[in-house]
């Protein structure tokens, strides 16, 4: 069945970013996008985008280094598609 497949890959970006302590918010549809991928048997994959208004989140008890809660690491320029 093609539609579970589908919808596989961004909960899995999400888990990957949520790792690493970032949130992206700003998750719907219109963010999800479909890449032709040859080698799938779908012919395509689906593609988490649009990180202008992700977070980095600090942790209790992270270091004193780690990025503070809640800054941006996307913007305007972050969100661009590159020509």
């Amino acid at each position: 069945m093609l539609l579970p497949a589908t919808l596989l890959p961004p909960p899995q970006a999400l888990r990957h970013m949520h790792s690493l302590h970032v949130v992206h918010c700003d998750l719907k549809p219109q963010n999800v996008l479909l890449k032709a991928a040859p080698r799938d048997p779908r012919g395509f994959t689906a593609k988490l985008s649009d990180f202008g208004l992700a977070k980095v989140r600090q942790e209790a008890g992270a270091n004193r280094a780690a990025p503070q809660r809640g800054r941006r690491i996307g913007g305007r320029a972050a969100s661009k598609p590159v020509a």
